[in-house]
């Protein structure tokens, strides 16, 4: 199974960028063995690797940017998960943007609205009741012909695994 990252990210010359996981050709979390992108033009990174068999567990992932003076910034977050497919899927593609610290969808995922703003949703922690609402979603869909609809996806126990 051969396997492409395209990384959106825009970088000054002298920079590069790898990627590490826990897989051996993603260096096993080794920096040092992580896989070098190579540069596209001044918005993407490609690089590719080919899996004789598919991991037995989730392809887990992240990006690296090397500087010019070799000092080393780790993309922000969680590592990324991929569950590939088994199967007669030769070619998988992954196209991803940089998770910048400073972008502000991040601060949700900071210490204050975990642990403060949004206790509820530590795990472990109960929630005070089932039927606590906690958003009410209404819409105005004024373009939508008599044959289309709105649909709103989610799942997981927060979800109480609707669909």
């Amino acid at each position: 199974m051969k396997i492409d990252f395209y990384l959106r990210f825009y970088t000054h010359p002298g920079q590069s960028i790898l990627v590490t996981g826990n897989i051996p050709q993603l260096g096993n979390d080794d920096i040092q063995s992580a896989l070098a992108l190579d540069y596209v033009n001044g918005e993407f990174w490609h690089g590719s690797l080919v899996l004789a068999a598919k991991p037995e567990e989730p392809l887990r992932y992240h990006y690296i940017l090397r500087n010019e003076d070799g000092t080393l910034t780790e993309e922000w977050g969680e590592d990324k998960l991929i569950d590939l497919p088994g199967g007669a899927i030769g070619e998988v593609q992954v196209i991803d943007t940089w998770n910048y610290a400073g972008e502000f969808e991040n601060v949700f995922y900071s210490n204050p609205f975990r642990e403060v703003l949004l206790p509820r949703h530590k795990p472990g922690k109960k929630a005070r009741s089932k039927t606590l609402a906690t958003h009410r979603f209404l819409l105005m869909a004024p373009l939508l012909t008599a044959d289309e609809l709105v649909c709103l996806l989610g799942y997981g126990t927060t979800f109480h695994v609707w669909v």
